[in-house]
């Protein structure tokens, strides 16, 4: 899969425009424009690869959990609509959208810390498995898409991928009797 979403570089920043591609277990991000210093765009033809996340022991959510990694909240009022508090988007596709912040954003974390740990296989073998250390602090990288159509596209796709992932890995976890 592949498109146009916005990413967070940071925690308090704003959201930048990348082409993203989903392939092979990975997450690549593309930058979409280069600026001048005075904000102007610059043409080019080719896009530089900004990130590669490995998907692996990552976890994506999206929804109204996403509140938090936003930081803000969206002041402004359409007097058209009075429940709802986002004025609609034109994209310059000519697509709109009219869906709150928090119904077009998603996250994926994962792990900074893994911990090592050791079992005995078949005939006395030990294994040492690696895994992301639960109750650690991570890294969260939050993306927003144009509409929440295009998330619920993006969230089922990374989702799959990750399950594809895990389900060709052992298992890091033995439960014994």
């Amino acid at each position: 899969m592949s498109g146009v979403l916005y990413r967070k570089p940071r925690r308090h920043a704003t959201f930048n425009r990348y082409n993203v591609v989903l392939c092979h277990g990975e997450l690549l991000t593309f930058h979409n424009t280069y600026r001048k210093n005075s904000g102007g765009e610059l043409p080019h033809i080719h896009q530089e690869r900004h990130s590669s996340l490995p998907l692996r022991d990552c976890y994506v959510y999206s929804g109204l959990i996403t509140e938090n990694e936003l930081l803000y909240q969206n002041q402004t009022f359409d007097s058209n609509t009075p429940g709802h508090h986002a004025l609609p988007r034109v994209y310059q596709d000519g697509m709109t959208s009219h869906d709150e912040d928090t119904m077009t954003c998603f996250v994926i974390w994962h792990g900074r810390r893994r911990n090592t740990f050791k079992t005995t296989g078949g005939g006395g073998k030990t294994v040492s498995h690696r895994v992301t250390a639960l109750g650690q602090a991570g890294t969260a990288i939050v993306f927003k898409a144009r509409s929440r159509l295009e998330r619920d596209a993006w969230v089922m796709s990374i989702g799959m991928e990750i399950e594809r992932l895990n389900a060709t890995s052992p298992e890091d976890i033995r439960v014994t009797a």
